[in-house]
Order: structure tokens, then sequence, then C-alpha cells
């Protein structure tokens, strides 16, 4: 027997001596090293027989054979001797840390280090065996092992449940079935077992709390607790599920569990690409394995064609837009990798079969674009992601981040459309995942949304022009719908804020494209631990995690559904019933004007057309702004006309008034000064105005006298004016020729007041914007503070201005016999002032969506005020159609997911000799899955088909649209 040698620095060795005569062209090899750890060493010895060729000596393939037995130690030694046949003296020894070969005569030759360096790679050793391993895994979803099995294990039939069949555990290493009471017995101390049923079809889950198990804290199952204590219910999170449990209590122990890391996450990994296969269905008659994306959870809500939409869908063009397929678009810098690892040590499973993309050919299409498209300068915001798009990476990172599609509608995400990136949001990579994730939806519409949609559009059909058919999907809609997220919206320059929004853009609904920034919420728990994986570990990795998502979605459709639906039944009417009354008192060749404005701005891609959602009063700089509003108080004091003069004293007698109301006695001196010499002023003019007004009015003279004995006129602003509808109140006669006059003056003063209202409420809208913008630091923000506070008073002044014509014209329009006037003027409360894209806020409700404009936009048949109340309504109609057909496409989606298990069961069946049993009762059990969640959805969605085509402005999805128009 040969013997190890130890070598000079302590590292044992692998003595190769000649095998017996018999064994020619034979080599025997017996492998010793010494393993050590925890305290103790182990000696193992691994005798080898190799074949080698004729030639004496060292062959190549058997250094390389050798090199590559223990890969984890590279401190290693081989000693072997030669061939039978040739020089029995002639030996080497292999020393691996110095990578030298010795002969027996001391001669030392360095090796070539290139084949040293190969590591065995245990995956790509079980790829092969998948098919096997598929196999035998459905294999446990039958009867198979215990075909034969009547009774219970216990050997008492009377005991099984009314199916003649019974129960088994999934996580002891037996398969037997057991009755009730046996298979609560047996896991008296294994509480998180998991318990399946055999329905007679395939295994329906249970657990052992429903069974009745009661798990006794610090005892046995055969010697319970004895004690006085009642059983507690609790539910409690385990590795494999949640579970519910009932615990009585006594004692809880608590022991640690050593395992051995390396081989248990190489384990789960490849368990959870079995797992992948599995639910996809392969393995079955008719499923390819190699289709991309076949491993991916599908939104049941989308449209796919041949399963939830007709086939002639595009016949109706009125109908067209109700089979958009949405995607949004982004990328996470937070899922980055470590320059660790590579393809070739550690390849992915899914290969593009899932959410990422195939790699190589990513890596090819890079290739051959690499320089095509240079970054582009933004004429929006400075966005990040344009500035960044093509950053320098970090030398550490091999993977900068990720790139994704979702569903906008849904949050689900697409399937093949994962992209690593290099820098940062290259345009090259973003186009690959947008187009790798159309693919799935041929011949489709397309609304897409992105962060920067305003510069990653510009040549977007440039760039897919020159990309390879297979990113080209074919389609009769070669223009997609491109639209920015509402949140990031506010980001941008005010011309892509009317192009790229989704509240101005048809045929979306209430969409608001930010579905892809909650997913990154959830997925950011990830980068912890994904980012020290080799690729294709982080790839499959995060393609379970992301195949869990969208099942999780999958399964709470239902209860999401109907939310949305409650709520765009209710909002709808209250928005339709807002564009109703924007819609009151305007002239219908004054709205059809406004509506063709609209239609035509929408059918324009690029739009260049007249925007009909942009107001035309004209923004101000801060400094203008200023002095806008200084020239608005000399104007109000200089204008002195007869027929104005009474309405201009009345009100410099109110702004006078509530000036006096901030002087005290602290005051200095100039500023008492200064409203002195204004009282003083004003006495003299409503003097002068008494004596003329005495000419036209001596009934005035009476009146001013008794007034004046009354003592009511102490302070100079409560000087009568005596004006003709005072003289009415106070129950004179007046001539109806001058209370007419000062009607109509006040009525066209009324509409004046609004008008300097709406100027104000948008300037003080602008400089709030401006202020939050730019007015950072104590100087600017002092200063734009002040300018929102002067624009606020002249709100005021205007609505207080308003308030007394508003009350004059209600007191005289009886007596002068007007009539229709209320249409345009109403009463002015303080929830009514306010911008025109804010809402009440007494409901509490944020977003353009929710907004409903005030009357005082509405005056006049203000073209912007009617036409977002148009948009508003629009949306609330679609969405309420959307969720109609979303609804109708969940329910066909599930009852095609039902139909395709159903066959695959009957398929895998077949007869007793050639059958499946164990597939074809995982096929039942998808069936009936699927068939469950259907049946909660057809339940949980009772009634809603009719709230949504109900009501105000309501539409059925198989009726004829009618949309407010």
């Amino acid at each position: 027997m040969p013997r190890p040698r130890k070598l000079p620095d302590g590292s044992h060795s692998t003595v190769y001596r000649p095998p017996p005569v018999n064994s020619q062209n034979h080599r025997v090899i017996n492998h010793r090293y010494t393993e050590t750890g925890a305290g103790r060493s182990t000696t193992v010895s691994i005798p080898l027989a190799l074949k080698t060729p004729d030639i004496p000596g060292i062959p190549e393939d058997l250094v390389n054979t050798l090199i590559e037995m223990p890969p984890e130690d590279e401190n290693m030694s081989y000693a072997g001797g030669g061939s039978i046949g040739s020089d029995a003296s002639t030996s080497f020894t292999y020393d691996f840390a110095k990578s030298l070969m010795a002969t027996q005569n001391g001669d030392e030759e360095a090796l070539d280090s290139e084949p040293l360096k190969r590591v065995q790679n245990y995956l790509a050793e079980w790829r092969p065996e998948i098919p096997r391993y598929l196999k035998e895994i459905l294999r446990h979803e039958g009867l198979e092992s215990v075909r034969n099995q009547i009774n219970c294990a216990c050997g008492q039939a009377d005991r099984m449940n009314e199916y003649g069949t019974g129960y088994r555990c999934t996580d002891c290493f037996d398969s037997l079935l057991w009755c009730q009471a046996c298979i609560v017995t047996r896991h008296g101390c294994s509480p998180f077992h998991r318990i399946e049923n055999w329905t007679g079809a395939y295994f329906k889950k249970t657990s052992l709390y429903d069974l009745g198990h009661v798990f006794h804290l610090g005892h046995t199952a055969d010697r319970p607790c004895l004690g006085a204590y009642s059983n507690h219910k609790f539910t409690v999170i385990d590795t494999t599920r949640i579970h519910t449990i009932s615990v009585r209590f006594c004692l809880e122990l608590m022991y640690p569990l050593k395992v051995r890391s390396r081989e248990v996450l190489r384990m789960i990994r490849e368990w959870r690409h079995l797992r992948m296969l599995k639910h996809a269905g392969v393995g079955y008659k008719g499923v390819d394995q190699d289709v991309p994306g076949i491993l991916a959870v599908k939104c049941a809500a989308c449209p796919h064609p041949g399963i939830n939409i007709p086939g002639d869908w595009a016949s109706n063009r009125e109908k067209i837009w109700l089979y958009k397929v949405f995607f949004a678009l982004d990328a996470n810098f937070r899922l980055t990798r470590f320059n660790v690892s590579s393809e070739a040590r550690d390849p992915g499973f899914n290969k593009g079969r899932a959410y990422f993309v195939d790699d190589p050919t990513l890596q090819y299409h890079l290739a051959s674009f690499a320089g095509r498209w240079p970054a582009e300068k933004s004429d929006c915001s400075d966005h990040d992601a344009i500035k960044l798009a093509n950053r320098r990476g970090d030398h550490n990172l091999s993977t900068t981040g990720l790139a994704l599609a979702t569903c906008a509608r849904h949050d689900t995400i697409h399937a093949n459309s994962g992209v690593d990136l290099r820098l940062g949001e290259e345009y090259l990579l973003m186009d690959y995942s947008l187009l790798s994730a159309i693919q799935s939806f041929p011949n489709l519409p397309v609304t897409a949304s992105y962060d920067i949609m305003c510069q990653f559009s510009k040549k977007l059909y440039a760039r897919i022009g020159s990309y390879p058919d297979m990113l080209k999907t074919p389609t009769p809609f070669p223009r997609y719908q491109l639209l920015v997220p509402k949140f990031h919206l506010a980001a941008h320059k005010e011309s892509c804020v009317w192009s790229f929004s989704y509240n101005y853009a048809p045929g979306v609904g209430r969409t608001d494209g930010e579905g892809v920034e909650r997913n990154w919420a959830i997925t950011n728990s990830l980068s912890g631990s994904t980012k020290k994986m080799g690729p294709g570990s982080r790839r499959d990795t995060l393609d379970d995690h992301f195949g869990d998502f969208n099942w999780r979605k999958m399964i709470s459709l239902a209860s999401h559904l109907h939310s949305k639906a409650v709520e765009a039944a209710t909002v709808r009417e209250e928005m339709v019933r807002a564009f109703h009354a924007a819609s009151e008192g305007l002239q219908e060749s004054t709205k059809k004007q406004w509506r063709q404005m609209v239609l035509a701005w929408e059918a324009d891609p690029d739009k260049r057309m007249p925007n009909a959602y942009e107001h035309t009063i004209r923004k101000y700089t801060m400094n203008r702004t200023r002095l806008e509003l200084a020239k608005e108080d000399a104007d109000l004091i200089g204008n002195d006309t007869a027929a104005q003069a009474g309405l201009e004293l009345e009100e410099q007698l109110r702004r006078l008034k509530f000036d006096m109301k901030t002087v005290t006695e602290g005051s200095t001196d100039l500023v008492r000064a200064k409203t002195t010499e204004r009282s003083t002023s004003l006495r003299r003019r409503v003097e002068v105005f008494a004596e003329l007004q005495a000419l036209h009015m001596p009934i005035t003279v009476i009146l001013r006298q008794q007034l004046a004995s009354s003592g009511q006129t102490h302070f100079v602003y409560d000087l009568p004016l005596l004006l003709p509808s005072q003289v009415f109140r106070l129950g004179s006669s007046c001539d109806l020729v001058l209370l007419d006059f000062e009607w109509r003056l006040r009525y066209a003063a009324a509409h004046d007041a609004l008008e300097q209202m709406r100027k104000h409420l948008l300037e003080r809208n602008w400089s709030i914007d401006w202020k939050r913008r730019y007015g950072h630091g104590v100087r600017d923000g002092t200063r734009s503070a002040n300018d929102v506070s002067k624009l606020t008073d002249k709100v005021e002044a205007c609505a207080a201005r308003y308030r007394i014509h508003y009350a004059v014209l209600s007191t005289l329009a009886e007596k002068l016999g007007k009539v229709g006037w209320s249409a345009d003027l109403r009463e002015l409360r303080d929830s009514d002032i306010r911008a025109i894209s804010r809402g009440n806020e007494e409901t509490l409700r944020l977003g353009e969506g929710y907004v409903v404009t005030s009357w005082i936009w509405n005056t006049s048949g203000l073209r912007v005020s009617w036409c977002k109340a148009r948009a508003r309504a629009l949306r609330w109609q679609e969405e309420c159609v959307l969720l109609q057909e979303e609804m109708r496409r969940v329910r066909a989606f599930l009852e095609h997911e039902v139909n395709k298990w159903k066959l695959r069961a009957s398929e895998a069946s077949g007869d007793q000799a050639s059958g499946d049993p164990g597939a074809s009762a995982y096929a039942h059990r998808q069936a009936s899955i699927h068939g469950n969640i259907k049946d909660f959805c057809i339940e949980k969605w009772t009634g809603l088909d009719a709230m949504l085509a109900g009501g105000l402005g309501g539409i059925s999805l198989h009726g004829e649209q009618l949309f407010v128009n």
C-alpha cells in the first residue's frame, strides 16, 4: 500500500506507485489529505484508478484531474510514479503553492498556470439532470408512492376520512397516508409541519390546527401538560409559511440548528428554479420551456391576445383604447452588484425566460451599437437621469443598477424587461428594456411612461428603426402614447406638463404611472444581499422575488379593483356634475370651438397645435408683478369721473377703514400723519360729492341731517354717501332711473372685481411656485414672502369689493325686474376663493383629477376652466369603463388558466403504465387554485358592473360609449 509523504512545508502529499503487473496502461492513485476544523483533524484517503496513454511520465489529463479533485486547498501537493512498462523509479511531486513539477532527480519545471485555474462547476453538472428532478417532484404530487395503500398506516380502515383517503405530511420523511387521529398524534411535537389532504384528485393544503392539534410546550405528545392551562391561539411566522397553532403553556425550549451555508444556498437556488419551472408547467405536453418570459407570472388584468380579449378587438375603432398595454419604465440604482464572480463561474438558470433579458443577447446588442447614440443635452429641467446617463461607474461595481418595465395600471412586473445597467440610465439599455417587454404584447396599442420621457422620446423612433428585427414588434400602431408619471411631472417645464400629462391624455383613465416606484420600495430591501452575489445568482434571485410579487398582485386583484371601482363610481358623478356646472351659461358655439381645439391638440402627436388647457394670462417676473401692484393702487385713486365717483369713494372709505385698523399707539408719527392726511382728504371729497349730489337727489340733504343728529358719523369712513341703493334701503323714494344706473355700474364693477381676483390668484400661485423653486435663503425668501402677502391682500380686497356689489345687486334685482344675472354672479364664500388648479380643501383629496374648479373661474365662459373640467370628467368616465374591461379580462384569464391546467391534468393522467399521477395531481391543484381565485373575484365584484355603468355619466362596457362632450 502506498504511504502518504509529508512535504517540508508540513502539507500532505499523494504518493503514486506502480500498480500490479496485470494493470497495463492504468494508474492507481491514493489521494490522501487532512481536513481540519472545529478543533479536530480528519484524514481522508480516496483510491482512484485512471486509464492513461501509453507514453511514460505524467499525462496532462491526469494532472488536470488531480488538480480538480480538491479545489478548496491550494497548499496540497501530489506525488506520483511512472506507468507500467516504464522506469519504475520515475516519480513526480506537484506543489500547488509553487506551480512546479519536481522529478526524482530534483529538477523543477514550471507548468502552464491556465489549466490549473479550472474549478468544478456543480451547477453546470446539475443542469442536464433538470428533467429528471422535475419529473420526480411532480411524482410526489400524486399517490404513486402509496398507490396500493387502502387503510390508514395504523392499519384501521374505518378511521380514514369520507373520501376513503387520508392525510400526509410534506415535512416528514415518509409519504404514507394517515387518518386524522394518527396524523395529529404523530405531530405532537411538530406543530409547524405542513399537512395535505387527498381530495380524490389532488392534495389540498390544510393545517394541524384545523385537525385539532394542541402543542404542549415543554412536554412530549404522549405525556401532555396536566396543569390547568387553557389553550391559546397563536399565529407564528415560520420559514415555511405562516402557521396558526393552539398552544398550552408550560415551558418553552428552543435549540439552535447548525447548517452548512454554502450547500444550503446552492440547494435553495436549485429548488427555486425547479419551483419556477413547475409553476410554469414545464414538463407538460405542449409547453416550450425556451420561450422568452415563459416562467413569468402574467398580469391577469392586462390584455393578452388569444386569452382574455376577443379576436376581433381591432374592428371597433371607438373601443381600441380599451386594449392598450401600459408600461412604466424606470431604473433603480440601489440594486447594484459588486465586481465578483463571472458569467462562466456563476451562470443563470432562467436565461431570459423570466423577468430578466438573456444576458449574452444583451451584451451582443450593446457591442453592436456602442457609441451609435451618444448622450444628448437636455432642454428641460436639470434631471439627474439625463446628467448621469453616461456617468463613469464605480470600479468596484459590475452592475450599477437595474432597469425594469412594469404595468402602469396594476403595478405588476412585465416579463423579459429586466436589464442590468453599466453606468447610468443609458438610452440604449432603457430602449432594450422597453422593447423587450413589448414583445409579449404583439399588435396592441402601447402607452409608456418614463420620468424623462420628454427627452427620451426625441429620437426614440429613430433608435428603434436602427435596431434589429428581434426588438421590433409587428403592430398597426407604430407610434406609442408617451407620458410622464404624475408625481415626476412637477419637476418638468410647463410645456412638458401639458404634452406628457396623464390628466390630459385620452384613453388612460386615472392611471398615474408611478407603480414602478412602488415596486422599488419593496425590492430595495433585496439590495443588501443581491449586491454580493454572482451575476447568475443575482438574476435568478430577483426573478424569484419578482414572480412572488406578481403572484401576490394576482391574488389581490379582487380587492384592488373593487376599491378602485367604488371610488371611481363616486368621483365620476362628482366630476361630471362639476363639468355640467362649468358648461352652464356658455353658448354652444363657444363650447364647440373649444372642443374642436382640444380634439385637434390631442390628435397631434407632436403637440404643436394650440393648447386649449394653457391659460393665456401672461406670466410676470417678480419685479414686474410688484410694479403692476403699485400701478393698481395709483389707478384706484386717480379715476374720478362723475359716473363712478360714488362707487370709487365707497371703495376708498372701505380701504381707509381697513388700513386704520393697523394704526396703533405704537405706530410711527409718519404713519399716523399720512393716515390723518388721507382721512382729511377723503372727508373733503365726500363733502364735495354731497354738494353735487344735492342737486340731483335733494332727499339726501334731509337724510344726512338725520344721520348727523343720531351721532353715527363720528369717523370719516362712517360718512354716508347715500347712493340710490342706500336711499332705497332707508325707506325713502328714489328714481328708478338712478337705481337702474347704479345697478348697471355695480354689475360691471362686480365682473371687474372677479377679473382682478382671478388675475391676482394666478399671480399668487405663480409667486408661490417661484418661491418654492428659487426663493431659498433669507433675502429671497423674505422678498418673495412679502410679494405673496401683498397679493393675498389684493385678493381679499377684490373679494370684499365683490361682496358689496353682490349685496346691492341682490337687493335691487327684484325691484328692477332683473333676471338671469345670477348665472354669472353668485354668492362668494371663502372656500370659493382658490386658484384654478386647486380643489376644495374640505374634501382632503389631492391631485388634478380630484379638483372641482371654483365657480369664479367659470364666469364669462373661461376656456381653461371648461377644458380642464371636461378632461377630469372624461378621465373618470374612462376609468369606470376600463375597470369594467379589466374585471372581464381577469375572469377570462382565470377561466383560461383553469381550462389549461385541466387539459394538462387529463393529458398527464393517461393509463396506469404511461401516465404521470404526480403531474396530473399538480395540474388539478393549479386548476383548483385559479378556479378559487376566479370564484372569489366573481363574488367580490358582484354589482360593480352595474354601479360603474349607472348613475350620472355612467357608461356600460357593452353599450354605446356616451362620454361628456
